[in-house]
């Protein structure tokens, strides 16, 4: 593994999270992909690092999305009961998301897409150049 992980973590959590996030909560999150991929060196680590960011974004922006949803059933709540004396789960879902504003929410969805896209694209990437032994240079390696 790639020893030099944790000296760009200050930087990199700085730039990647919102003030109300747990920096600890990212540090674990980062470094669990860590562990799992192995980065032998800087062009391996910014890939992983690329992902955790991509991936942490897509958990956030799925986390609005569930916001979303409870918020507007909680706006109805009251409604919801005078109206029905007994409505599944999915009635009272339907109920919220037909009261959502549809712009934002389909903006959402596009940024979902767009950040599942990235993802599958950089994980592509690496595994691609962890596949390959010679672009896999560890600099404590000698070059031949």
């Amino acid at each position: 593994m790639y020893a030099n992980h944790s000296l760009n973590f200050d930087l990199i959590a700085r730039h990647d999270l919102l003030a109300s996030e747990n920096p600890g909560v990212y540090y674990e999150y980062r470094h669990s992909y860590i562990e799992f991929y192995q980065p032998a060196n800087n062009v391996e680590l910014d890939l992983v690092d690329q992902i955790v960011a991509t991936a942490w974004n897509i958990r956030r922006a799925e986390q609005i999305e569930v916001a979303l949803l409870d918020m507007e059933i909680e706006s109805h709540a009251e409604e919801i009961c005078r109206k029905f004396r007994y409505i599944e789960r999915p009635g009272i879902w339907a109920i919220a998301f037909k009261g959502l504003d549809h712009d934002h929410f389909q903006s959402l969805g596009r940024h979902l897409d767009r950040l599942h896209r990235r993802y599958i694209e950089l994980m592509q990437r690496l595994e691609a150049i962890q596949s390959r032994p010679a672009l896999r240079f560890r600099p404590s390696q000698k070059a031949a």
